[in-house]
């Protein structure tokens, strides 16, 4: 196969652009990720405009989930008959959203002994109790949504590397498999009909955050110095969301919904975080100290925990936010770029003549052929080594049996 087109005329680095604004893996060669774009644009199929997702972000005690769905577009396409929406002075109005959350929610669930004694709050974390709580959680939450695609956060074994593998990451990831096995059965017996879709959360990161820096005023609102760089990723996801939500852009929540009085209460929350870092500044300040005062350990463990409820919520509305503009980006590939769906002829992938691969045949035989000369010929010197190995025992022998026939 010869090289495609596309290889000349794009870097490494386009390649990994696209792959990331594309919610794809973004190693290998320049080749891998060609053909990682080619396959994505091969089995993409339009996200219709009646679509629920359901977004999970994965945990027990912590687990969060979004309804979400394409927002209708403001602004119709210029040949596309209908007039252009209008704001009540005359103007147009603005951006159009890129989703409509309909539902935003966390959840603790804690499976309780069945045989506990009253009052006993001990948790039973054998597999019979994850199966019924996860099929609880399936049947009586999430199948009421009537989602159409579930976007289901991948949990990772380890962490940080460690050689060890948690506890507690071993229950999430067996809840993460009952909710799979629940999901993938319901539809088997067309008692449902969605699908199923891992998000890596690295992908999500990658791509509203690191690949947005400078964009957003309020992604980096508290100081990066000192706090490890997990948590300092989960603010920015926050803040980030907290920012959208704040100028009332990209997402749109309906009044009078559990949603819009989510949205409310996660701003305020965030608001209150980012004022104790505020007045910790101004505190300085006045006293004459550079940089932000550390905060006191209890202060500093109930920002931590703030943030960590923050956090779930706000993965599981990125993470569907983030896979909604993947799909429109691959959409926008195939508009844009012709190579991403045009035949192997046509891309450059022509298939070698016939005499290419008589030559090539004849190249192998040559070299086996050689390979074995060689070989044969890296046997010779043992054989003679065991040639003279032998010629003494057989003197012996020879010797042996003369003096048996010798006279005395």
């Amino acid at each position: 196969m010869g090289k495609p087109d596309a290889l000349k005329g794009f870097k490494a680095a386009n390649f990994q652009h696209l792959l990331v604004q594309c919610g794809l893996n973004k190693s290998g060669t320049k080749l891998d990720m060609y053909n990682r774009l080619r396959l994505a644009a091969k089995h993409y199929e339009p996200v219709p405009a009646t679509a629920r997702v359901l977004s999970i972000d994965m945990g027990i005690r912590n687990l969060a989930f979004s309804l979400l769905s394409p927002a209708a577009p403001l602004y119709p396409h210029p040949e596309q008959p209908g007039n252009r929406k209008k704001s009540k002075n005359g103007g147009p109005v603005k951006e159009p959203f890129d989703a409509t959350v309909h539902e935003w929610k966390r959840l603790s669930l804690s499976p309780v002994e069945a045989n506990a004694v009253e009052g006993d709050t001990k948790e039973d974390f054998s597999p019979g109790a994850m199966a019924q709580m996860a099929a609880t959680l399936v049947q009586d939450v999430l199948l009421p949504l009537r989602p159409t695609h579930v976007l289901i956060e991948r949990q990772r074994f380890r962490t940080a590397g460690g050689n060890g593998i948690l506890e507690w990451t071993v229950r999430v990831n067996t809840l993460e498999a009952m909710i799979y096995a629940i999901f993938t059965t319901l539809r088997s017996l067309k008692l449902w009909d969605g699908k199923l879709i891992p998000i890596t959360p690295k992908r999500v990161g990658s791509y509203l955050v690191e690949g947005n820096e400078g964009e957003e005023e309020a992604v980096s609102v508290i100081e990066a110095k000192n706090v490890p760089k997990s948590m300092n990723l989960k603010q920015q996801k926050i803040s980030l969301l907290a920012s959208w939500i704040e100028a009332q852009t990209k997402l749109e929540f309906p009044l009078e919904t559990r949603a819009k009085e989510m949205a409310h209460d996660f701003l305020g929350n965030w608001n209150k975080i980012v004022s104790r870092k505020n007045e910790r500044l101004e505190k300085a300040k006045a006293t004459g100290a550079s940089g932000v005062p550390k905060p006191t350990k209890g202060a500093n463990e109930a920002t931590y925990a703030a943030i960590s409820k923050l956090d779930d919520l706000s993965d599981s509305l990125l993470q569907g936010v983030a896979w909604l503009q993947w799909q429109e980006n691959i959409k926008g590939l195939i508009q844009t770029e012709s190579w991403i769906t045009a035949s192997p002829e046509a891309s450059g992938e022509i298939e070698k003549s016939s005499d290419e691969a008589e030559k090539q045949a004849e190249l192998l035989k040559e070299t086996a052929s050689k390979s074995r000369t060689k070989q044969k010929e890296s046997l010779t010197p043992l054989k003679k080594r065991r040639g003279r190995s032998r010629s003494p025992i057989e003197l012996d022998i020879a010797t042996d049996e003369q003096m048996a026939t010798s006279p005395l």
